[in-house]
């Protein structure tokens, strides 16, 4: 797996977005523990964000999040407030693809997220 990274990391690096983003997509299922797949959503976004691809990095963020909420390690609240952050970085991309459906949804999930933690 570290050879993989390794090897994403150095064909971003090259500019080779869409061949790193490849390469992680394909590793996503071979992960075991939650952390580590939320870091490579990360990633995958990134690279897709360098391809100028908005929507599909919107999409692996907000993967991140709904991996993030649904950890059990910690409690709702804690959970909630780490999903905000992907979910923002959701949303800028959707609002970069000018995709308005992507960014009303993305949007209420965030409402949501922040109610929930203002409740709590």
């Amino acid at each position: 797996m570290m050879s993989t990274i390794a090897e994403a990391i150095e064909l971003a690096r090259t500019g080779n977005s869409r061949a790193a983003a490849d390469l992680l997509q394909g590793q996503f299922e071979t992960l075991q523990t939650p952390e580590r797949m939320v870091q490579l959503c990360e990633w995958i976004a990134t690279c897709f964000e360098g391809l100028d691809d908005n929507v599909q990095a919107g999409n692996w963020y907000e993967m991140a999040g709904e991996l993030i909420l649904a950890e059990r390690s910690a409690v709702y609240p804690v959970r909630a407030i780490r999903a905000v952050d992907e979910y923002e970085k959701a949303l800028e991309c959707y609002r970069r693809a000018m995709d308005e459906e992507f960014v009303e949804r993305c949007t209420q999930v965030l409402r949501e997220l922040r109610s929930s933690c203002a409740s709590s």
